[in-house]
């Protein structure tokens, strides 16, 4: 049975995949009069959520050790995120306010006001027809757009809403394009074509051969 600590957040016990849920993987070492002990070669290993892992970076206070706050990115199904969330690949208003007040009381006004100047131009130039050209277009609606609504994938009104009318309107095209053409006929002009694709066809022989061991039982 695999450790908890390899699998569930160390502080709060919630359940965490490897990857892409902004977790923090933690392995240390020690020997004999260390603050442990792994004499015998175990892993010492812990995992912590997204939320507790900003309260250790932060206890921490050590950015040679570990940034606080822009040193990862988020898929907004982190627990603790929100329209307001700290993090380089937050856009909204209300993070950039953040992030400055947060500069503005551990490092003063002089340093705040240069990071959010630094941060409002980066933000500008990532909005370019072409990030690696600083002369194209900016394109000033995706900026304001990412300004004012959340676009992560699990959290926003506004993508949420744009999500729902992409999946509508797909299966609004499905259903005429299936009214006016059948898969009988999909199927038999593909074959009759050579245009249907090779996991298609091994697909349609598995369903056979299933079809015919269901006949002869």
């Amino acid at each position: 049975m695999e450790n908890k600590l390899h699998t569930e957040c160390a502080k709060c016990s919630e359940k965490l995949e490897p990857n892409n849920q902004g977790a923090l993987d933690i392995t240390y070492d020690g020997g004999y009069g260390d603050f442990v002990d792994n004499y015998d070669g175990e892993l010492l290993f812990l995992r912590l959520c997204h939320k507790h892992a900003h309260q250790f970076a932060y206890w921490v206070n050590n950015e040679s050790a570990i940034t606080k706050w822009h040193g990862h990115a988020h898929n907004g199904s982190e627990k603790g995120f929100w329209y307001g969330h700290i993090g380089w690949d937050q856009y909204t208003w209300l993070s950039h306010l953040n992030m400055f007040l947060m500069h503005l009381v551990q490092d003063g006004f002089r340093f705040a006001r240069l990071n959010f100047v630094r941060n409002i131009k980066d933000r500008i130039n990532w909005c370019r027809e072409d990030i690696n050209d600083s002369s194209t277009k900016i394109l000033w609606g995706s900026f304001f757009i990412k300004l004012f609504f959340l676009k992560t994938r699990y959290k926003g009104f506004f993508y949420s809403l744009y999500l729902k009318i992409v999946r509508a309107r797909h299966q609004r095209v499905k259903k005429i394009y299936r009214k006016h053409y059948s898969l009988d006929s999909e199927l038999f002009d593909g074959l009759k074509n050579s245009s249907i694709p090779q996991d298609t066809l091994d697909l349609i022989k598995r369903m056979g051969l299933a079809l015919k061991e269901m006949e002869e039982e």
